[in-house]
């Protein structure tokens, strides 16, 4: 595996990325299982996150996610779905 890493920058990134989202996940699971609220966030200003806190560069960020206890009423029902026929066509 260490001469296809070495020489294929490219697969050694998406291997990277997919275990970069695959560590966000178990954090998120992690810190739901343990009774507090998870919500995960995209669209930031990754340098400039990376800029402020990981001024070396030896660290990336991925997602920011606001972690506590849920307020009271916090969760609701299931919003409405779509049909199995409305969803899906076979061909």
């Amino acid at each position: 595996m260490r001469d296809t890493l070495e020489g294929d920058d490219a697969y050694r990134e998406r291997i990277r990325d997919f275990g970069r989202a695959m560590q966000a996940a178990y954090f998120i699971i992690a810190v739901r299982a343990a009774g507090l609220a998870a919500g995960p966030m995209g669209g930031f200003d990754q340098a400039g996150l990376d800029a402020d806190l990981f001024p070396d560069g030896q660290w990336s960020s991925i997602l920011v996610a606001n972690v506590g206890y849920p307020g009271k009423n916090a969760w609701f029902a299931r919003l409405p779905r779509l049909e199995y026929k409305q969803a899906v066509r076979h061909i």
